[in-house]
């Protein structure tokens, strides 16, 4: 184990990228066992671990260095100051590429999209507005964690908010389907 821990202290991002890869997937399965599912949908599984591979680690984890090295420091007001700032900039964009890239993975269409996002947006952002900031202050940005260990314990926090976002894409999902015409419109 001694060499596993060192290597990762030495690649503090492939230690995060290996917490997502596990996490991420997990969580979606938890998801489908909890709502009843009798077969796990692996290719649902799939795309949650590619989302959190592919973008939701490495976006996360320079967002956290980056807002780190813009407000440094770990003082009450500038722990509040890079939670703002979070909250602000970098979740409405993060929301807006899951709803993006679940659609992409799943080979919808970008009028689907578009629908999904409008009908299911605000409530992700609510929720989000009610969790992350306290994850945040804690996790991210105070000195009670130590740097090497703040991106995998992120990781930790983000299984519950990928099963909440596995609940969330799977609500309505068939009045988030977009219609479209089999004959041209009557004028």
């Amino acid at each position: 184990m001694g060499r596993i821990s060192s290597f990762f202290a030495r690649h503090p991002f492939l230690k995060a990228s290996t917490a997502y890869a596990i996490l991420w997937p997990t969580a979606n399965i938890v998801h489908q066992i909890r709502s009843g599912k009798e077969k796990i949908d692996t290719q649902a599984v799939l795309r949650y671990g590619a989302a959190g591979v592919t973008w939701v680690c490495p976006v996360f984890y320079c967002w956290v260095r980056g807002i780190n090295y813009l407000i440094p420091g770990t003082n009450l007001m500038t722990c509040y100051k890079k939670v703002i700032c979070e909250q602000v900039f970098y979740w409405p964009v993060a929301i807006a590429i899951f709803f993006g890239s679940m659609s992409f993975y799943n080979g919808e269409s970008f009028e689907h999209f578009k629908q999904e996002f409008k009908s299911k947006y605000f409530r992700t952002h609510m929720t989000g507005l009610c969790f992350w900031p306290f994850v945040s202050l804690l996790v991210n940005y105070s000195n009670l964690v130590k740097d090497q260990n703040r991106i995998p314990l992120a990781a930790v926090a983000s299984f519950g908010w990928a099963s909440f976002l596995s609940y969330i894409q799977s609500q309505n999902s068939e009045s988030a389907k977009v219609d479209t015409p089999t004959t041209a419109p009557t004028v």
